[in-house]
């Protein structure tokens, strides 16, 4: 709703609450990196309280109970290379953009997503 009557800020706020809650909800990565309202390291602020609650959550820490799973260690490096990702495609840093894209695709080979963003930057390239 916020988005249809031009409420970007406010948009942009719900979409940081949502990360803060569900540190895996992409689409709202996608919209903040869109809208341009909202700093990429206030996105991964965000992000990072949202894992640090779903490990809190689930009990999902290292063995001395202070550290992350590797799993979840990983999925956390993933979502940020995304967000990096995203943010340089938002701001026209077209060869970064497709560097991040990259990198993620040699981790999930085959990703359609991936792979689409990856030809549509090398198009703006050429």
């Amino acid at each position: 709703l916020y988005l249809a009557s031009g409420r970007t800020t406010s948009a942009s706020e719900c979409f940081l609450h949502s990360l803060m809650q569900n540190p895996m909800a992409l689409e709202a990565v996608e919209w903040l990196s869109v809208l341009g309202t909202t700093d990429k390291s206030v996105v991964l602020d965000a992000v990072d309280e949202g894992f640090h609650q779903l490990s809190m959550a689930t009990g999902r820490t290292g063995s001395d109970g202070a550290g992350q799973t590797t799993e979840l260690a990983a999925a956390i490096a993933s979502v940020k290379e995304l967000i990096s990702a995203l943010f340089a495609k938002g701001r026209h840093q077209t060869s970064m953009a497709l560097q991040n894209f990259m990198n993620l695709e040699q981790q999930f080979p085959n990703n359609v997503y991936l792979l689409l963003n990856i030809a549509n930057l090398q198009n703006q390239m050429n």
